[in-house]
């Protein structure tokens, strides 16, 4: 890796700071997940009872958010390619802050969409794309695991800061909880945001694994975006991470309507709780076995997760379905990254991975909507099961990916090709 300084970088630093990146990343993707995505659930509910708002509107509006995340995340990745990754975060952090204020202040439906729109915005800037460019950046051995405890932040997230949201909105109601929210997301975020160094370069030292003198390992981004790869993991994902995103976006709701209200914030609870634990163990694992087929596996355990979701009545079956499904949130969102890093490389990840993201917000934004449809047309009932089968089709898609190492091996053939 070039030194964009004169100075040889150190190899025998003591301490990496590469975990102080890491550290970062993990509590911006908590704010980002615990306020906005995990978020969603309750603004639903929110918008519903003291707005008004039919279910399937207010999804649509949600949607709105994942589906201006991805549009506007190629930019995000050329910005971050660039420029310094931490003016996009705070720029990302403060259009969210505004958007949530004007959130609890929202009357009519296209107020709601616009308010959205702006928020879709701050959540790609300042959410999975510069965060995982950033840690991918910094580790080329030990990925995974450092991965895996950054993006551990997605689901404490949920198990913190959306637990504080359900429970200011539930007190003071939607207007008067969102600014007192902001205030706590800025001063969590607000601290970490410097300590978001761009490069292993701009602290003098190498990424982890480096040889001095290499250069960026990974595939150009022309060439790995035409790949068989990035093809059938992209079209996987869309369905796949679409109905976990409607999932989710709607448990809250269908806790409260089946055992009555409170259970969907245990589920939501049970749900982060699982996320959490099993995502630690996910990226130790992930250090030792196939990627693509710990995300299969993870993506077929989620439909089965989702159909049973589709049946049960009781509080208690409900948060135990509800923790199978966080079980596999964590780790199908951590080897979202991992497998273009570990198939593709740094060279242009965030460029690739960006794209990705685009294609699968089409899935993200037609699963909180689709859900929410079938919820108004029948019940959850039909929902749920529609869900677990798009997520069933997404599974074979993934599967005919084939692994990381084949990917790497075709991908290199075409290298000299491009040149």
């Amino acid at each position: 890796m070039t030194s964009t300084s004169e100075r040889t970088p150190r190899t025998d630093a003591r301490f990496f700071p590469g975990w102080i990146v890491v550290g970062a990343a993990f509590v911006l993707l908590m704010a980002n997940s615990g306020f906005i995505f995990y978020g969603q659930a309750v603004y639903l509910d929110a918008l519903t009872d003291e707005r008004g708002f039919s279910t399937g509107a207010a999804s649509l509006g949600q949607s709105l958010v994942f589906v201006v995340g991805g549009l506007v995340g190629p930019r995000v990745g050329k910005l971050i390619t660039d420029r310094d990754v931490r003016v996009v975060v705070l720029g990302g952090l403060i259009t969210s802050w505004v958007a949530v204020v004007l959130l609890g202040r929202v009357e009519e439906l296209w107020q709601l969409y616009g308010v959205n729109v702006l928020l879709g915005v701050g959540f790609s800037a300042a959410g999975l794309v510069p965060a995982t460019t950033v840690v991918t950046r910094w580790f080329e051995t030990r990925r995974s695991v450092a991965l895996a405890i950054a993006s551990t932040g997605l689901s404490v997230g949920g198990l913190t800061f959306t637990q504080l949201v359900a429970w200011w909105i539930r007190r003071d109601g939607l207007e008067l909880a969102t600014p007192w929210l902001v205030v706590v997301w800025a001063a969590c975020t607000l601290p970490v945001v410097p300590l978001l160094w761009p490069t292993p370069e701009h602290r003098g030292v190498l990424a982890s694994g480096a040889v001095a003198g290499s250069v960026a390992m990974g595939v150009a981004y022309e060439i790995a975006v035409r790949s068989r790869f990035f093809t059938m993991v992209t079209a996987g994902y869309v369905l796949v991470l679409g109905m976990q995103v409607g999932g989710i976006t709607h448990l809250v709701k269908l806790g409260n309507e089946r055992a009555g209200d409170g259970t969907g914030g245990r589920l939501i609870a049970g749900l982060t709780i699982a996320s959490v634990v099993a995502r630690l163990i996910g990226g130790v694992v992930a250090d030792k076995q196939p990627l693509v087929r710990l995300a299969v596996g993870f993506a077929a355990t989620q439909a089965l997760a989702l159909a049973l979701l589709s049946q049960v009545e009781s509080g208690l079956l409900l948060v135990l379905c509800a923790i199978l499904f966080g079980a596999t949130i964590g780790n199908i969102l951590m080897l979202q990254p991992l497998l273009f890093a570990d198939a593709m490389g740094a060279r242009d990840y965030a460029r690739v991975f960006a794209l990705n993201q685009l294609i699968v917000v089409a899935g993200v934004a037609l699963g909180p909507f689709l859900l929410g449809a079938l919820h108004d047309a029948t019940s959850y009932r039909l929902s749920y099961l529609v869900g677990a089968v798009l997520c069933a089709v997404g599974t074979v898609l993934l599967s005919r990916a084939g692994s990381t190492q084949a990917a790497r091996a075709e991908l290199d053939t075409e290298r000299p090709a491009q040149a």
